[in-house]
């Protein structure tokens, strides 16, 4: 149970599902994702987040809950890692301020795309907060950002098609 903000004890909106109805994909799961899907994703000292694990199923995703508890943060932090302009996310212009407040001089996140091939790969993008940048690993490797774009690119991943990412508007 949460509070609101009169005080009141709402109940949960989270549903259980039985195991047994939990794993209906079985051992093939692997082909159910998408080339270009996200396997996981990995958030450390990013805005709201201390530190967070995601693990979407190949199937549908939802995101859901009250104002403030972070689900713009995670559209934030795809798109950052998936080389996105900060100006598309009507949010912060420095990277600096995507790093959490408080003690943390960096943070990073961190995405497993799905490949068609097997062979899924792992982008994190560092950012420092001294230093207002970043730095790429693909698959723990420094790279530039052009090769991680590149990457990006080959998926078929456009952050810039509203159809396929669409970002939390802003009203001015």
């Amino acid at each position: 149970m949460a509070g609101n903000a009169k005080g009141k004890k709402r109940k949960s909106s989270l549903v259980p599902v039985p195991l047994a109805e939990a794993k209906l994909l079985g051992p093939g799961e692997d082909a159910c994702f998408r080339h270009g899907a996200i396997r996981k994703l990995v958030l450390h000292n990013f805005l709201t987040f201390d530190n967070i694990v995601l693990e979407p199923s190949p199937q549908l995703n939802l995101i859901v809950g009250p104002n403030g508890t972070g689900k713009s943060s995670l559209v934030c932090a795809i798109c950052l890692v998936l080389c996105g302009n900060t100006s598309i996310l009507g949010r912060a212009k420095d990277l600096k301020d995507f790093v959490k407040s408080g003690p943390a001089k960096e943070g990073y996140v961190e995405i497993t795309i799905h490949h068609r091939s097997g062979n899924h790969p792992t982008i994190r993008r560092h950012i420092f907060k001294d230093r207002n940048n970043s730095k790429w690993l693909l698959n723990g490797v420094d790279k530039r950002e052009m090769e991680v774009k590149d990457l990006v690119k080959s998926l078929n991943i456009q952050l810039e098609n509203k159809c396929q990412f669409l970002p939390q508007v802003s009203e001015k």
